[in-house]
């Protein structure tokens, strides 16, 4: 299961449990947050894959060390020292490097998270703001075609798609 707080420029983004309609959310700027561009957060995750599956994202392949994905990205991508790494021990993942995605005129901030019990890449996050929604939106359409599934939860969508690995884009 995925947990979405606050991004630390688009506002709180809050979970809400049962058929009561949640309060009016406003940014940190006090602009309401259904006004302001939505945020989204797509992943590429190997988590239902076998450990040795050859697939792949961009520079990197599935099972990679932190410091292999930061080589391989040319400099884009920078190992987290162990102070500020995110670690998840129920679900065994760690987020250890974090950069920037650059397709065509995406310039997308990204993050990368590791196996605590088996090691290697597990899964790779980004985050997209305003016009670059939707150009993520429509280059993983054009890469991946329509979505194999695409479901909603108050005002979050979710699209997914299930090539070798399960690709999942979810806007707020």
């Amino acid at each position: 299961m995925h947990e979405i707080g606050n991004d630390g420029g688009s506002g709180a983004i809050v979970k809400s449990v049962g058929a009561t309609r949640a309060p009016r959310q406003y940014g940190h700027d006090g602009t309401p947050i259904r006004r302001r561009y939505a945020a989204l957060i797509a992943a590429v995750c190997a988590v239902s894959m076998p450990f040795r599956a050859e697939a792949e994202w961009a520079y990197t392949r599935w099972g990679m060390t932190p410091e292999q994905v930061a080589a391989a990205s040319g400099g884009t991508v920078k190992v987290l020292p162990a102070a500020q790494r995110t670690r998840n021990d129920d679900d065994h993942w760690e987020l250890a490097a974090e950069g920037t995605y650059i397709d065509g005129t995406l310039r997308l901030p990204v993050g990368f998270t590791f196996d605590t019990e088996r090691g290697g890449l597990k899964c790779v996050m980004y985050n997209a703001m305003g016009a670059d929604v939707e150009g993520l939106r429509g280059a993983l359409v054009k890469r991946y075609g329509k979505p194999s599934k695409e479901s909603s939860f108050g005002a979050s969508n979710t699209l997914a798609w299930h090539t070798p690995d399960e690709i999942e884009l979810t806007l707020v």
